[in-house]
């Protein structure tokens, strides 16, 4: 009989791993020793070559062209920048709408300087600068139709919306139709020009954001060192002051989210026996008696509750929405303070209040005095407040309508 033959012992699969590792490894150390002989080899190759003879060549004369201001007047002037030009379009179709106002010498074709593709905007080269005064001619004679067309009350062309122009407000701008597709036609400008516009451009911006955010009013209520208002006023409070002042400012300027609020005051250094009434009724007060003498700046007609006969109006105040104080004042010390909150409906109501009771010493004594400023917020914050008030008001209206059906 044969002899029973062993079956051998099969390897582990982390042993056929490792096995297959070190193979691949020593793979990659053999191509890079062989890509590492080919870079020395052609770098002596090139050690040993002679260096290039351009005696021999026959070399072209550098013209240097200067430009001089006169010479790029004349190119200005008779070239045309295109914009809102649809992605498909070439040059022979523009160059075959464009003949239409004179002799086109070239049409440039603008890329976006990343992708390389098509930017969308091109310069048209005439001839004649009398061509580009034609073409902004009609430019200008589409933009009128257009605004009479748009002012009829029965047109069809204000009740369609332009799809075409969401993004860009080109109303107002010449333009020329190609395909039922509007062309917007300006002169072109000098680069010194270009940079005036877009340093102009950035600065607007900046103070369209200012207004938005309501920096100005940071320093509505400021106490300074050598101002009138610090006499009087012990070093402890004016450090206070200046330190919350930086850190209001550094918020400002680091983060675009914070914004401060022209409606809501933050209140500070509240004695901790006042509650949220008192402090609501100290406000309204202030206000009350200042519209009763000088008059009201908002006006009367906001306030659109009945009246009696005796001519009060009934229900609730609506000048101040909320008024709070932040911390529990049983927790707190006679000699510590408190801050809050004071939200008016109205911005005339919230400045005319801070500039009465800001640093008054009538009001609790010299000691006591309250500082007033309007308050620092952030715009996340607010928006998700709003999102939580909203989805509140839905939930009560859909157990509403439960309950009905029920």
């Amino acid at each position: 009989m044969k002899g029973k033959t062993k079956n051998k012992a099969k390897p582990k699969r982390n042993e056929k791993t490792n096995k297959e590792r070190n193979r691949f490894q020593r793979h990659l150390k053999l191509r890079k020793k062989k890509l590492s002989d080919v870079q020395r080899y052609i770098s002596d190759l090139k050690r040993n070559l002679p260096p290039e003879d351009d005696s021999d060549k026959p070399q072209e004369p550098k013209v240097e062209v200067v430009r001089t201001k006169e010479s790029e007047k004349k190119d200005l002037c008779r070239s045309l920048f295109v914009q809102n030009i649809p992605l498909a379009a070439g040059e022979e179709q523009l160059k075959e709408r464009f003949q239409a106002f004179g002799n086109v010498r070239r049409i440039l074709l603008m890329n976006n300087k990343v992708s390389g593709s098509f930017n969308g905007t091109c310069f048209v080269h005439y001839y004649d600068p009398a061509a580009v005064k034609s073409a902004l001619e009609e430019g200008q004679k589409n933009v009128q139709e257009l605004l009479t067309v748009d002012n009829k009350p029965d047109s069809k062309r204000k009740e369609k919306k332009d799809n075409q122009f969401k993004d860009i407000n080109i109303s107002n701008m010449p333009f020329i139709w190609w395909q039922g597709w509007r062309l917007i036609v300006s002169e072109t400008l000098s680069r010194e020009e270009i940079k005036k516009k877009k340093e102009e451009n950035l600065k607007k911006k900046a103070d369209d954001i200012n207004k938005s955010r309501n920096i100005y009013l940071a320093k509505e209520g400021v106490i300074t060192r050598n101002s009138r208002a610090a006499a009087g006023l012990p070093e402890r409070i004016l450090n206070d002051l200046d330190e919350r002042y930086k850190l209001k400012m550094k918020k400002l300027r680091s983060n675009t989210n914070f914004f401060i609020s022209n409606t809501r005051l933050c209140v500070h250094n509240i004695p901790p026996n006042i509650d949220s009434k008192e402090l609501r009724t100290l406000f309204l007060r202030t206000v009350k008696e200042h519209i009763a003498q000088h008059g009201d700046p908002v006006g009367h007609e906001w306030d659109t509750r009945p009246v009696d006969k005796c001519g009060r109006r009934k229900g609730p105040d609506q000048t101040i929405k909320q008024a709070k104080i932040v911390g529990d004042p049983n927790k707190r010390d006679e000699n510590s303070t408190l801050y809050g909150y004071v939200e008016f409906k109205h911005h005339e109501h919230a400045l005319l209040a801070l500039r009465e009771i800001n640093n008054n010493p009538t009001i609790y004594g010299p000691k006591k005095r309250l500082y007033v400023e309007f308050a620092l917020e952030d715009a996340q914050k607010v928006r998700l407040q709003k999102l939580k008030k909203e989805r509140k008001k839905d939930g009560t209206k859909k157990k509403k309508k439960k309950k009905k059906k029920k």
